[in-house]
């Protein structure tokens, strides 16, 4: 069992925030250098909608305005050391982006991302922020090893 202030490695919330440009807000992992949306796991006791707007005032310095659940997933990511769920949620963003010490943001055109990952391209798409094909995405999943499906 985690203890106060853990971090559950099991469930992870992310935010998508948009501009009013149609740009995503992006952020470069540390440990990977992948380019995601700002998120990452829960802490003991936090909901996925706390853990969403944590995760992105720790990762960009920005809040959040109108946050919206928009989808649910199951994640197993064995390569990573990951199984489990992710909450996604949509909102725009408030304040000016920052990068956390040892990583970067970006603002993005959701379309304009040939190198996505294939959780990026699925959320994206998804959150009807960018035109893809699902067959291509469930081919670049395969390719790393990856499972995400949508269950809520």
């Amino acid at each position: 069992m985690s203890g106060a202030g853990e971090r559950r490695r099991d469930i992870g919330a992310a935010i998508a925030c948009t501009d009013t440009r149609g740009r995503v807000l992006l952020v470069k992992q540390r440990l990977t250098g992948t380019w995601l949306l700002p998120g990452g796991a829960l802490e003991d006791g936090e909901s996925a909608e706390d853990g969403a707007l944590r995760e992105l005032r720790e990762e960009t310095g920005c809040e959040a305005d109108g946050l919206a659940f928009v989808a649910r997933y199951d994640v197993a990511w064995p390569n990573e050391g990951f199984t489990g769920a992710v909450h996604i949620f949509r909102a725009t963003a408030r304040g000016e982006a920052r990068p956390e010490a040892g990583s970067a943001i970006r603002w993005a055109d959701p379309n304009d991302l040939a190198d996505a990952h294939p959780a990026l391209r699925r959320e994206l798409a998804d959150l009807g922020l960018r035109r893809d094909d699902d067959a291509d995405i469930a081919r670049a999943f395969r390719d790393i090893g990856m499972g995400m499906r949508r269950t809520g």
